[in-house]
């Protein structure tokens, strides 16, 4: 792997990479999990990767059931998810998504997949929400540079700069957009 860094996401006949055949395996190990991802950023390789079955090496670990896989699993998911998680904007997304990470803790495959899968679910359904309220200040912004210069007449620079910010602060409050832009300004400490 040190030699050659590009292993990570080499495939074989099947679409396999090296993370589908260790999670195919009767004693997949942790360290064997881990030097990989030391190496290189294989976080996607291990969550987004499909072979010819569609399948990804999370899933492969949730199939298998042995003892081992499980154990590995569950030192994984912090170690795939985590980076998921603090691209969340919301500081209340990623608190809930970490203590939800923090209690799975089942005893076998399938439970701790059906509740992989649930974090999983509840980080796309932020992830939603977070691009919708960006692109909504995106578009009330426009909206609110438009109706501020067309207060004045064009080529009136002079005007704008010399206005006071009451007029921007009127416009802003006659386009507001109630869906959620307030929530999302106010973490980022732009209100």
């Amino acid at each position: 792997m040190k030699a050659d860094p590009d292993a990570c996401s080499k495939v074989d006949f099947v679409g396999m990479t090296p993370f589908h055949v260790l999670g195919l395996s009767q004693m997949p190990c942790l360290r064997l999990f881990q030097e990989p991802l030391s190496i290189v950023s294989s976080v996607d390789i291990i969550m987004r990767s499909q072979d010819i079955f569609g399948c990804t090496p999370l899933d492969y670990l949730f199939k298998n059931r042995s003892s081992h896989a499980v154990n590995v699993t569950k030192s994984l998911l912090p170690v795939v998810l985590k980076p998921r998680v603090s691209i969340l904007g919301l500081p209340q997304w990623r608190e809930e998504l970490r203590s939800s990470l923090g209690m799975v803790d089942a005893s076998d495959a399938v439970s701790i997949a059906s509740e992989v899968a649930s974090v999983c679910r509840k980080l796309a359904v932020h992830k939603w929400m977070e691009a919708q309220s960006l692109l909504e200040i995106a578009l009330w912004g426009s909206k609110v540079t438009e109706q501020f210069m067309g207060l004045h007449k064009a080529g009136d620079c002079a005007a704008i700069v010399l206005e006071s910010d009451q007029t921007l602060v009127t416009a802003r409050e006659n386009t507001c957009i109630n869906c959620g832009i307030n929530l999302v300004l106010s973490t980022r400490g732009t209100t």
